[in-house]
């Protein structure tokens, strides 16, 4: 009904005045309609998500966010796409490690941060990387779920055996205390 005394609402005119449900809904639905047009590939499709996530909610409230992939001896992460910082390759510890043990989103904290990690799995079920994002406030289920949703696409694909490091990065390998450099 039209009040006179209370002006109509303007709908937001950008994604980031949107509720984050609305925000997640909106990059669901755009990734959804942009990858059923095109045959699926995992580098576009992981670069294609961390860009939609991060335009909707950088620096407001998150300060990083991106894709890590297990490398193929399972020891450690290698860089995928990222946001607001040049990735390394890192172990396979804390909250990713978590997260990929137990194929589920996990809350908790990544480098010192209030952080969310959820697991891109394959067409068995099996994790073969997680998408990762840092914010100034604590993430909660709400969060979880929308962003499996998101990577939810992934299923179908193939673990892809080829993905590099970013070229644009240096990564650094990992290698275990007291091990010799490869």
């Amino acid at each position: 009904m039209n009040d006179p005394l209370i002006p109509p609402q303007k709908p937001p005119k950008d994604i980031r005045e949107l509720p984050a449900r609305h925000r997640y809904e909106q990059i669901k639905r755009a990734l959804d309609l942009k990858w059923r047009r095109r045959d699926p590939m995992a580098d576009r499709m992981m670069r294609e998500t961390v860009d939609a996530l991060w335009d909707a909610f950088s620096k407001d409230p998150w300060t990083w966010c991106g894709m890590w992939t297990l490398q193929l001896d399972g020891n450690g992460l290698l860089p995928g796409p990222g946001r607001d910082e040049a990735p390394v390759a890192r172990p396979l510890d804390g909250l990713v490690a978590e997260c990929f043990k137990a194929k589920d989103s996990k809350l908790g904290e990544d480098g010192g941060s209030p952080a969310i990690a959820v697991p891109v799995m394959d067409l068995n079920g099996r994790p073969w990387a997680v998408f990762v994002a840092r914010a100034a406030t604590p993430f909660n289920e709400v969060d979880a779920r929308w962003i499996e949703q998101v990577v939810k696409a992934f299923r179908p694909i193939k673990r892809p055996d080829t993905l590099q490091p970013l070229k644009s990065a240096a990564p650094v390998p990992y290698r275990p205390r007291g091990g010799a450099p490869g």
